[in-house]
């Protein structure tokens, strides 16, 4: 654990436990000390979900520092919104695989199949699949997405722009 990876949870069902976070970010202030180590907490992020918008307020630290809620957090690469959708972040890695698989296009004059199934596999899909198992996309306008950046690429590839999207997978063997 890296201390600028260090995280924080608490579930606020009442005022006391907020009371209880401050006192535990206290202590994680206390330990940083302790052994000779300085916390930004203007690096601080809030993030809070939940239905009682009474217990959604800012954190005044020891230090004077607030810390108010923001709407999303990114984490080792990992946006998340307040309302725990991963819109922003699928939006994110869309623009990044999009500029990859256009890199590439633009880059390498061949389009035959070995190539591009390489490039596909080594440079856009990991765009995509990034820690996938954390976000997953479930529902059909965010998984339509993501498909369509694969769509587009597999069509770019000798001999398979006359298939549909389902054929070239199958020829691909994705």
């Amino acid at each position: 654990l890296f201390a600028d990876d260090a995280k924080v949870h608490k579930t606020i069902q009442a005022e006391g436990d907020r009371q209880l976070l401050l006192e535990d970010l206290g202590r994680i202030d206390q330990w940083a000390k302790e052994n000779s180590m300085q916390l930004h907490s203007n690096k601080y992020q809030l993030l809070q979900h939940g239905g009682n918008e009474e217990l959604k307020c800012p954190y005044n630290l020891s230090n004077g520092h607030i810390v108010t809620s923001t709407e999303t957090v990114r984490d080792l690469g990992v946006t998340v919104d307040t309302g725990l959708n991963w819109k922003d972040h699928i939006t994110e890695i869309c623009g990044k695989a999009k500029q990859v698989s256009g890199r590439i296009l633009r880059s390498f004059e061949s389009r035959d199949k070995d190539t591009m199934l390489t490039l596909l596999k080594s440079f856009v899909r990991p765009q995509l699949e990034y820690v996938s198992p954390i976000w997953s996309p479930h529902s059909v306008g965010d998984i339509g997405r993501l498909e369509a950046l694969q769509r587009s690429f597999t069509a770019k590839i000798n001999g398979l722009a006359s298939l549909n999207y389902w054929e070239r997978l199958r020829v691909l063997d994705l």
